[in-house]
């Protein structure tokens, strides 16, 4: 049995919501087109190595609110 990874996805809107919010928004691609085909060869890779793979979207206002009650 494979093991299945969850991997957060952005659509392009969502994906400029990160952008504003993310402390770390110098490691991220500056655009989704950038982000996406990074993304497409790593689930590419995953794949490859005999995951399973699931697409989680990312509703980018709702991660903040889990991250601000978690004090992260």
């Amino acid at each position: 049995m494979s093991t299945l990874i969850g991997v957060a996805w952005y659509d392009p809107a969502e994906w400029e919501r990160l952008r504003a919010v993310a402390p770390d928004v110098k490691t991220l691609e500056p655009t989704h087109a950038e982000w996406l085909a990074f993304a497409e060869e790593r689930l590419a890779s995953l794949r490859a190595a005999g995951h399973g793979v699931r697409r989680v979207p990312v509703e980018v206002a709702a991660l903040q609110s889990w991250c601000n009650a978690q004090g992260r």
